[in-house]
């Protein structure tokens, strides 16, 4: 563990959470939890999709066009 912990400030009631080998503290996903549950909306979901096929290549293009120190980050 390091030396420092990033802890979350706000955390929901009955979540489980663990910190990573680098030191920060996510909640664990527990899909049973009702804080977790919502709604999918069908028609929402497929536009979604076939708004992320359509625009796959010019985002690919965009990331890599990012310079490689702030990938890393």
């Amino acid at each position: 563990m390091p030396d420092k912990l990033y802890r979350i400030k706000r955390k929901l009631p009955g979540l489980s959470y663990v910190f990573t080998s680098n030191g920060v503290e996510l909640p664990v996903l527990d899909i049973t939890h009702p804080g977790f549950i919502s709604t999918i909306n069908e028609d929402r979901l497929i536009k979604l999709i076939s708004y992320v096929e359509k625009n796959a290549e010019k985002n690919a293009e965009k990331f890599n066009k990012i310079p490689a120190y702030i990938k890393k980050y």
